[in-house]
C-alpha cells in the first residue's frame, strides 16, 4: 500500500513537471532557457562630429536590407524598416522596392564593395538621383527565423551631399536572453494594450514576421531620436572606411574622442 502511494506520488509529480515545461515554452515564464537578465549591449550608437539634425524637409530613402538569401524575408523586413521609420524619422520616407526600376542599382553586389563594406558612395548617388537628402542602408548579420530567434543588423543613415554615414546603429536581438523577452513584451503592451496576454507574447517571439517589426521598432527609434537631436557629448570619429567612402558593418568600433 505504502508502494503504491509512493508511485503515485512519483506520477503526479512528473506530469506536473511536464505540463509547466510546456506552459513555459509558451510564453510565460522564460527564466527556464533565457540567459540572466543583466544589461545587455543590445543597441550601439556611433555618430560623426557636426552633424546635423534631420527635419521634415528632408526626404530618406530606405534600401532593401542585404545579407539575407531569402527574397520573401528580405521583402518582410524591408517593410517592416519602412514602416517603422515612418512612424519615428521627422522626414518623408520612400522605399526602393526590390523588383522595382532601381532594382540592378540596389543589388548586393553594386551597394557592396570588394572588401565587403557598403558602398556609401553609390548609395548617395542613387539617393540624389531619386531626390533624397538621406539613404539608409542596412545588412543583416545574423537571422534565426525560429525560436529562439535572433537578428543581428547594422544600419546607416548616408548622407547624399557627402557619401558618408551621419549615424551608424549596430543592433542584436537575441530572444533567448530575458532582457530582449522582457522588451518584447514592453513593445506589445505600448502596440496593443488592448490584447495583450502571454499568448500575445509567444506569437511575437515565435513569429519572424512579428519579431522583425519589434526590431525595426526599436532600431527606427534610436536612430530618430539621434537625428533629432545628435548627441553633443562623446563623439565618434571617422573610420578609414568612412573617409574612403565604404564603411564596414562588423568590424572593430572606431576610436572614441571625448
Amino acid at each position: 500500500m505504502y508502494k503504491q502511494h509512493i508511485i503515485t506520488l512519483l506520477f503526479v509529480l512528473c506530469v506536473t513537471i511536464t505540463f509547466s515545461g510546456c506552459m513555459t515554452q509558451r510564453g510565460l515564464d522564460f527564466g527556464h532557457w533565457a540567459q540572466s537578465g543583466e544589461k545587455l549591449n543590445i543597441i550601439r550608437i556611433r555618430h560623426i562630429p557636426g552633424m546635423k539634425s534631420m527635419t521634415s524637409n528632408d526626404k530618406m530613402l530606405v534600401l532593401p536590407p542585404l545579407g539575407i538569401t531569402d527574397t520573401e524575408q528580405t521583402k518582410t523586413l524591408h517593410t517592416s524598416i519602412c514602416r517603422e521609420m515612418r512612424n519615428y524619422m521627422p522626414a518623408t520616407v520612400f522605399a526602393a522596392e526590390i523588383n522595382g526600376d532601381a532594382a540592378d542599382y540596389i543589388a548586393a553586389d553594386n551597394m557592396t564593395m570588394t572588401d565587403d563594406t557598403m558602398n556609401g558612395p553609390e548609395a548617395a548617388r542613387l539617393g540624389r538621383a531619386l531626390g533624397a537628402s538621406y539613404v539608409l542602408c542596412s545588412k543583416v548579420r545574423q537571422i534565426r527565423p525560429y525560436p529562439p530567434q535572433i537578428l543581428d543588423i547594422f544600419m546607416a543613415v548616408i548622407d547624399t551631399k557627402t557619401g558618408r554615414p551621419m549615424v551608424s546603429l549596430s543592433a542584436a536581438f537575441n530572444a533567448s536572453d530575458q532582457q530582449i523577452v522582457i522588451a518584447v513584451a514592453q513593445y506589445l503592451q505600448r502596440r496593443r494594450a488592448r490584447k495583450y496576454n502571454d499568448n500575445s507574447l509567444d506569437i511575437m517571439l515565435r513569429s519572424p514576421t512579428e519579431y522583425q517589426a519589434f526590431v525595426a521598432a526599436e532600431c527606427s527609434k534610436a536612430l530618430a531620436q539621434c537625428l533629432r537631436t545628435p548627441p553633443p557629448l562623446k563623439k565618434t570619429t571617422l573610420s578609414d572606411d568612412n573617409k574612403k567612402g565604404g564603411f564596414a558593418t562588423p568590424g572593430p568600433n572606431p576610436k572614441e574622442v571625448e
